[in-house]
């Protein structure tokens, strides 16, 4: 029996420095906090068409937990146009840009975007009707990247939205709402290295001690 006894501390020790290395290693989901965000729609206007932008209060200090490889997509914000009627020049695209801001991670994400306002009249066949569509469109930039602490990626990705009424009734709402809606979707591509606890770097510190211990025994009895 006190043969076998190096052998078992041996295989302890090693099982210690095990759960203690899977410890530091394994990936946990993490946890994201958005901060305030605007959409800026400076970069819209005459010539083209003025727009507007609402975030909605419910997507600041939205907390959500994501594994890795997982989304979660939310309701960001509405746009619409202040302007009556959609003119010739209005079909000259604006900028926007949305500023999506995260408390944790502490960043921001910066997506660009483009409106540009839509006309689309044309006389119905047979008919002395005038079938008239107007309204606008917007379009953001593909996904962006974003990297985080420990090695931490993920990405925010926004829907495009647009809006379109006809007949005479005019793309900026006087007659009811007359806006589209945004969606933010965020994934967690590759979790953040987790910091170790005072737990596992006991256990992974207890293996590493006994194995050069019970190493260095052997070496000096064969010495």
């Amino acid at each position: 029996m006190l043969k076998k006894l190096p052998k078992i501390l041996v295989f302890l020790c090693a099982m210690l420095l095990f759960f203690g290395v899977a410890g530091i290693a394994t990936a946990t989901p993490f946890t994201f906090l958005t901060g305030e965000s605007i959409i800026d729609t400076s970069g819209t206007g005459d010539p083209g068409l003025e727009m507007w932008a609402t975030v909605y209060s419910t997507a600041n200090n939205l907390e959500f937990t994501l594994a890795e490889g997982m989304s979660t997509t939310f309701l960001f914000a509405q746009v619409g146009t202040y302007e009556t009627a959609v003119l010739d020049d209005d079909l000259i695209p604006g900028d926007i840009t949305a500023n999506l801001g995260f408390d944790i991670p502490a960043l921001e994400a910066t997506i660009g975007g483009t409106s540009v306002g839509y006309i689309d009249d044309e006389v119905i066949e047979f008919t002395c009707i005038f079938d008239y569509w107007q309204g606008w469109n917007l379009t953001w930039e593909p996904e962006k990247t974003y990297s985080f602490g420990n090695g931490g990626v993920f990405t925010v990705d926004l829907t495009d939205a647009s809006f379109v009424i006809g007949h005479s009734f005019g793309p900026d709402g006087e007659l009811g709402d007359a806006y589209a809606n945004v969606y933010a979707t965020v994934t967690l591509d590759k979790a953040p290295s987790p910091t170790p606890e005072p737990a596992t770097m006991l256990l992974f510190g207890a293996g590493l001690i006994g194995l050069t211990v019970l190493g260095r025994k052997k070496f000096f009895k064969r010495g």
